[in-house]
């Protein structure tokens, strides 16, 4: 469900159907095993290209206060460490730009707050998600008339609503954003093929499991430039990848998913260097171009 502009942010959530217990849900990750800290892509098909840089990096929470929103009604999530981590997305596809800025945990990859600057010629919009036990604060901010030519921080046409969770959502999982999954993959004890886990991701109103499985090791080629303290070198080759596969399951009554990552819908594969843990490859669908392969053409290694 998308909010209109005439549209109230009351949303409709469905009951969560799983069609498993839930085998996962509270994983804990290590950061020390991505090797990166910023990774560009890139696909090209038709008419369409798409572009995202991606960076991650820790901050002390102090730093992340400065940003994160602090709504009235049910409290929000405060950080379970003295840090926590950021992951920062600048995207393109054709006319349309997004920014996101999305704070996590690292241990559990739980959601602190996800917001995301959407330019386009139609749209003007800034949507922050800020999460809290039993739910989401959702705020929107729209220009007024006149304040198109401002910072979103300007804008006066404010939309705020609280979207709790579905009620049969087992407490004890974490809830987080498609965005983690640039962090879980590398960070996850996902080694070897049969390896896997199961996140619960909020989007739209809903929260819905993503089975995670590494299906296999494969080989790719690739084409991109690594940077590292050792400087700079071209890598042009046949890679051996774990082809990890993203699936995610249906909301009840729905015939597809909201799962949406660097423009990428639905089921998603990403191909990662089992050394650096950057992903070398994804490949998915974008609604304007069908199934699209994005490249890695960039990686900066810590």
């Amino acid at each position: 469900m998308i909010f209109g502009r005439n549209m109230p942010l009351t949303l409709m959530l469905l009951p969560l159907a799983l069609t498993a217990p839930p085998l996962h849900g509270r994983e804990t990750y290590d950061p020390n095993k991505v090797a990166w800290t910023r990774l560009e892509f890139e696909a090209s098909k038709f008419f369409v290209t798409a572009r995202s840089e991606v960076e991650l990096a820790k901050h002390r929470n102090d730093v992340a206060a400065t940003e994160l929103i602090e709504p009235a009604g049910a409290e929000a999530l405060r950080a379970s460490d003295s840090e926590s981590y950021l992951i920062a997305i600048n995207s393109r596809v054709l006319s349309q730009e997004s920014q996101v800025r999305f704070w996590f945990d690292a241990d559990d990859a739980q959601a602190l707050q996800r917001s995301e600057l959407s330019l386009s010629k139609k749209r003007q919009r800034h949507r922050t998600y800020r999460y809290a036990v039993d739910g989401v604060h959702a705020q929107t901010l729209r220009p007024g008339t006149g304040e198109s030519e401002k910072p979103y921080s300007g804008w006066t046409d404010i939309e705020s609503e609280y979207v709790p969770f579905p009620k049969g959502l087992d407490p004890t999982v974490v809830v987080t954003d498609a965005t983690s999954l640039l962090y879980v993959l590398p960070a996850a004890a996902l080694d070897q093929p049969g390896d896997s886990t199961l996140m619960y991701v909020y989007s739209r109103g809903d929260v819905s499991p993503v089975e995670i499985t590494v299906k296999a090791k494969e080989q790719i080629a690739v084409d991109y430039l690594e940077v590292s303290a050792k400087g700079e070198r071209q890598v042009r080759a046949l890679a051996e990848t774990l082809r990890i596969a993203l699936r995610p399951h249906l909301p009840q009554g729905s015939k597809r998913s909201d799962l949406k990552l660097l423009g990428l819908e639905g089921d998603i594969d990403f191909y990662l260097d089992p050394q650096t843990r950057a992903p070398l490859l994804l490949t998915g669908r974008i609604k304007i171009a069908g199934s699209v392969r994005l490249h890695l053409r960039r990686v900066d290694l810590r």
